[in-house]
């Protein structure tokens, strides 16, 4: 459900407003971010409803509403983006370290199961 953007966002730096509460939120520590981006594709507008219909929630949006965070709400552990959180100038990429914590985590619980 993505689809080649009339105007590529190649180089191209903006806010995002990310919803209260959401696990972009707790991940990020705020409720608007300045991200970097580098392609040239975005969210489908036609298909909001179904995507929401299977369990997505759009969490952040940029200055024009359109879509640029997306997690699916019974997932332990995914949070897609319509950015390049490697790209974050001040070096924290906080979604990346959340990403790689969740991962490390789950590790470490299967581990735990299979030694049962």
């Amino acid at each position: 459900m993505i689809v080649p953007l009339a105007c590529s966002l190649v180089g191209h730096e903006g806010a995002v407003e990310v919803t209260p509460g959401s696990l972009a939120e707790r991940v990020l520590g705020a409720e608007r971010t300045v991200e970097r981006y580098h392609c040239a594709y975005g969210a489908d507008p036609a298909c909001p409803d179904v995507l929401r219909a299977r369990g997505m929630r759009f969490r952040g949006v940029d200055e024009a509403g359109d879509v640029r965070i997306a997690e699916l709400a019974d997932h332990p552990f995914f949070l897609a983006t319509l950015f390049q959180p490697e790209l974050a100038g001040d070096g924290r990429r906080p979604i990346i370290r959340a990403w790689a914590f969740a991962a490390a985590e789950r590790a470490v619980r299967r581990s735990a199961a299979a030694l049962r």
